[in-house]
């Protein structure tokens, strides 16, 4: 990946992001730390890179993330409609359990949360 991976640098809270490819379509992200404005240009950026890699099935595992805010969750499904609109999928695999409250309280659970591994 050509891009930071923490954002923002420095700052032991920051939102990091490890890339894997897998397969010929596959992109899994694991993200930690802070969730958060701040982050989420980061995040998008991850995703906009893996589409221009021709990876069309995103996982993303945010079992590790501590903090997520509204900037956030509009990442996540900005995310998602631009991995769809290339006919792919997007899903979180793994989530954290402040975020799973707030995909509770915001009805987003069904729609960005992949429940066949357990979750």
């Amino acid at each position: 990946m050509a891009m930071p991976t923490e954002w923002p640098p420095g700052d032991p809270d920051a939102l990091t992001i490890d890339v894997a490819d897998s397969g010929e379509y596959w992109c899994r992200m694991t993200l930690s730390g802070d969730f958060d404005m701040a982050g989420s240009p980061l995040f998008r950026a991850a995703v906009n890179d893996a589409l221009g890699r021709a990876r069309r099935r995103i996982a993303v595992d945010a079992e590790a993330v501590t903090f997520v805010d509204s900037a956030a969750l509009l990442a996540l499904m900005s995310a998602r409609a631009d991995v769809e609109a290339v006919g792919g999928t997007f899903r979180l695999t793994a989530v954290s359990g402040h975020l799973a409250r707030i995909l509770d309280m915001t009805a987003l659970t069904d729609v960005l949360l992949d429940r066949r591994r357990g979750d």
